[in-house]
């Protein structure tokens, strides 16, 4: 019987605050149940942040450009076959996330880069960071056919090096939404839902003046937002900024903020109760986010601001769009659909469809194909050299 390949993934990981170590949580955990691969993590963080567990291979200290070297030398020697690295160009030391270059000029193992986004007009560094990598890996993934298109034009990466995989999204929870609804105290009201860090750049704080808006049109709806701010000041200050525009537009008894950490079991159960999604995003750089992608999987209506992921998730009838910072477009897209129920269960059929098929044993399934096929790429270039 042959043994099972070992897959390290380079990447944040839980304890650690930020939507990459959720995913990489996620994924690792999916494909460990899969039982195709042993699976590992390298843990990027910073010195006072250290991440224990049994899953820990071995540390990076992010700013630390010598410790992305010496990690690549070790895992070289290590019994690794594959190593996936998660890209966000914030989790990474040096000038954009450079630090990740010094780690693959000096890697010896097979590589899959993950993209986590991909900027449509990049900076000089950002465009040869992923250029770089996508050289040197043997295949970059990213998560919809638009950031496909981005890396093909705007970066020239070749078709044959990019693989687009779906993120993943856990399973639904039983209950309907009325029974949630229900026992959470909410019966009979419009429910608004908002998940995810508290991060300047989500834009959260034009749905909040959106809420104010709607209920001048007497619509009777809960704004929930489900998250808590990062550890650093800028979450800190930004979760301020959002308490007080909620006391200021003497909205809190409409908009509630969840901030304990949530499971995802528990934002899934949030969503199925939700009536409308809210992802308000100000970037048009993200390849992904891992709050539409939840919602779709719940089978329910997304309003977006319309950077390239949101444009493609919501396609067909699936969501709708509103213009960036503009709470007035945010609150026209919530009151039509408030207004016009028969829609809106459309678009919730239209998003579970396509939800059925991004659940994360399913998106597993998928990365174990790919692993496969880079592993038996190498095997064959060793034995013709």
């Amino acid at each position: 019987m042959a043994r099972k390949a070992n897959i390290g993934f380079l990447s944040t990981y839980p304890p650690y605050e930020c939507s990459v170590a959720e995913f990489t949580k996620e994924l690792v955990h999916a494909l460990d149940g899969a039982d195709a691969f042993n699976t590992s993590v390298i843990a990027v963080s910073d010195p006072a942040m250290h991440v224990h567990g049994a899953k820990i291979l071995h540390h990076i200290d992010r700013e630390d450009r010598d410790a992305y070297i010496l990690a690549a030398h070790r895992l070289n020697k290590s019994d690794l076959d594959l190593i996936v690295i998660e890209h966000d160009y914030r989790i990474y030391g040096g000038a954009q996330g450079r630090h990740i270059l010094d780690f693959m000029d000096h890697l010896e193992i097979p590589s899959v880069v993950t993209l986590h986004t991909v900027p449509h007009e990049p900076d000089r560094i950002r465009k040869q960071i992923i250029q770089q990598m996508a050289l040197k890996s043997g295949r970059i993934v990213t998560m919809s056919n638009n950031s496909k298109a981005i890396l093909k034009s705007s970066y020239s990466v070749p078709s044959r090096k990019i693989a687009v995989i779906q993120h993943g999204v856990a399973a639904n929870s039983a209950e309907d939404r009325d029974a949630l609804k229900k026992r959470f105290g909410f019966e009979g009201r419009a429910v608004l839902v908002s998940h995810g860090f508290l991060d300047p750049g989500n834009g959260l704080e034009y749905s909040i003046e959106a809420v104010a808006k709607l209920l001048h049109q007497n619509h009777d709806l809960v704004y929930l937002i489900l998250g808590h701010a990062h550890s650093d000041p800028a979450g800190e200050s930004y979760r301020r900024k959002l308490t007080n525009l909620v006391s200021l537009l003497d909205l809190e008894n409409s908009v509630q903020f969840i901030d304990s950490h949530l499971t995802s079991e528990e934002i899934g159960m949030y969503i199925k109760m939700s009536d409308i999604c809210l992802t308000t995003d100000l970037s048009q750089d993200h390849a992904v986010s891992g709050t539409l992608a939840q919602a779709i999987g719940c089978g329910r209506a997304v309003i977006s601001t319309p950077y390239p992921y949101a444009e493609e998730m919501l396609a067909d009838g699936r969501g709708m769009l509103a213009d960036f910072e503009d709470a007035a477009s945010i609150a026209r897209c919530v009151n039509h659909l408030i207004q016009n129920p028969d829609e809106k269960a459309f678009m919730e059929e239209r998003a579970l469809a396509l939800g059925e098929s991004m659940l994360w044993d399913k998106i597993a399934l998928q990365y174990s194909k790919l692993f496969g096929t880079v592993l038996s790429s190498q095997k064959a270039y060793l034995k013709a050299i």
